[in-house]
């Protein structure tokens, strides 16, 4: 998806099991809730849930489509 650096999810292994975090569904998860947060330069992870919620340009928004990835549900 992404090649720059060190650019992935990082996960409790004792709460998750790898497959359930083959996607970015898994930062919507009940497990996830209130937990998700990002470090360092965020727009590339924020690009890819921007593909995955279908903007093909993912950092080409107009102010509605960035305000819908506020509610993003991404499935």
């Amino acid at each position: 998806m992404t090649d720059f650096g060190y650019l992935g999810l990082s996960y409790n292994t004792d709460i998750y099991k790898p497959e359930e975090l083959e996607s970015y569904e898994a930062l919507w998860s009940e497990k996830a809730k209130g937990k998700v947060g990002f470090f360092d330069f965020y727009l590339p992870s924020m690009g890819c849930i921007s593909l995955a919620s279908g903007n093909s340009a993912p950092f080409d928004l107009s102010a509605t489509q960035f305000k819908s990835m506020e509610k993003i549900n991404v499935a």
